[in-house]
């Protein structure tokens, strides 16, 4: 995603995310929690053989919230 636009991260986010909720955690940092629409934080492929990828995987569900603490002094990038 590094190489997206903003509008195609914007789009991307809408169509992943369902609910953004931003709290106040203290007078200088703010909580986000996202709740996505599937599991998808942490998801990850488990290869029945490592060695010949060939024979197939199975796919560990991830989770559907994930919360982080923004620190509103810091400079954003992006």
């Amino acid at each position: 995603m590094d190489k997206f636009t903003q509008e195609e991260k914007r789009d991307f986010v809408k169509v992943v995310v369902s609910k953004v909720v931003v709290s106040e955690h203290d007078t200088q940092k703010h909580k986000l929690e996202f709740t996505f629409l599937f599991p998808y934080v942490g998801d990850k492929l488990v290869y029945k053989d490592q060695k010949n990828k060939r024979k197939g995987y199975t796919v560990k569900r991830g989770r559907k919230t994930k919360s982080v603490k923004v620190d509103l002094l810091k400079k954003c990038t992006n």
